[in-house]
């Protein structure tokens, strides 16, 4: 009879350990710091992809000494970018940038990405961008403000 109880229960309980590491994968909060914010202002764009799962900004910032070091950030994936309105034409190599995130919970340069400012002022919101009448990227927050 006991071995009848266990084997279910043995069953269970790996498949329940099995789930953590699948949920873990997609929980930002695993890989990054989202209670804290980091801004990097006047960065130089490597490049831009819309892929998915997760679309990718690599930039080049400067350090503390000055230095020229390379960050990757991390964004949602293609589908909700694209439903926002935003494509891999919005930031090109060479542009100049201010970009806005939570940082990585480890040493290295990475961030999770929220905003980002171009040179020219329009502002593309990741998590809810809209288009204004003028076709310009900016947070939904500021445009029911005006």
């Amino acid at each position: 009879m006991m071995k009848y109880i266990t084997t279910p229960l043995l069953v269970v309980i790996v498949s329940l350990l099995g789930i953590h590491p699948a949920a873990s994968h997609h929980s930002r909060d695993a890989y990054f710091d989202m209670e804290a914010r980091v801004e990097f202002i006047d960065v130089t764009a490597v490049s831009f992809r819309v892929v998915n799962p997760h679309s990718q900004l690599v930039f080049m910032a400067k350090d503390e000494q000055g230095n020229e070091v390379e960050w990757t950030a991390g964004i949602l994936g293609a589908s909700h970018l694209r439903r926002a309105g935003i494509r891999e034409s919005l930031i090109s190599p060479g542009d100049k940038l201010t970009v806005m995130g939570s940082p990585s919970r480890g040493d290295k340069k990475a961030m999770w990405l929220y905003t980002v400012v171009l040179a020219n002022g329009d502002v593309a919101d990741l998590f809810g961008a809209i288009r204004t009448g003028e076709g310009i990227i900016t947070p939904a927050s500021e445009v029911n403000n005006n």
